[in-house]
């Protein structure tokens, strides 16, 4: 006897708790290994095939996502913008939360409109692809398709967003760092992001075009 139990009896609250805390971290560990992690790749270069089958390097950026889960999902790159103002990323962020969470999926439509009103101006456009037919099946650990976008048209867009942002015309005059936002989307709606710094170079070419 041990505490007042028989030690038959401790042998089977050990074995009881032992069988609680076997099934709790199985569920634990099941639903980590559900949720979907999404990683995304830059590469500060565009690589295309000659017709003699060489590889030529033009200047432009390459984006790729890896599926850094078990659970095959469905990605579609979704286009870019300026990074806004703190307040309005702690917002967009809020919202990207909310339309992850799948708990307010009743409303799924109506917060993933307000996300595309609150964003700044860019070359993207969500609502018309959220549960559209141009999602890519990505199994789990693998990797989406290339993503090229030629320096020429980042180049134009770019230029084009800052003629209407105050916010970071602002901040490219005073030569403070401007940001590229490159968004992948999963077919539920959630975002997933890449930043990128607008370098020297290509600063000096938007003023140019300016």
């Amino acid at each position: 006897m041990f505490l007042g139990l028989e030690i038959g009896s401790w042998a089977e609250w050990v074995g009881a708790f032992g069988t609680m805390l076997t099934v709790w971290l199985s569920i634990s560990f099941y639903g980590k290994d559900n949720r979907v992690r999404f990683l995304v790749r830059q590469t500060s270069h565009v690589l295309t095939k000659n017709k003699n089958g060489s590889i030529a390097s033009h200047e432009g950026v390459t984006l790729s996502g890896f599926n850094d889960s078990s659970q095959t999902a469905l990605f579609a790159f979704s286009g870019f913008y300026l990074q806004p103002c703190r307040l309005l990323r702690i917002w967009l962020r809020l919202l990207n939360g909310l339309i992850a969470s799948r708990r307010m999926n009743r409303w799924l439509y109506k917060l993933v409109d307000l996300r595309g009103k609150a964003r700044p101006l860019g070359d993207i456009n969500i609502k018309n692809l959220l549960f559209g037919n141009d999602f890519e099946t990505v199994e789990g650990h693998s990797r989406t398709t290339d993503v090229k976008i030629p320096l020429e048209y980042l180049l134009n867009n770019v230029v084009n967003m800052l003629r209407q942002d105050k916010y970071n015309l602002k901040r490219l005059k005073k030569g403070k760092k401007v940001i590229i936002v490159y968004v992948f989307q999963k077919h539920d709606g959630t975002e997933y992001h890449s930043r990128m710094v607008i370098d020297a170079e290509l600063v000096k070419k938007i003023k140019e075009k300016l």
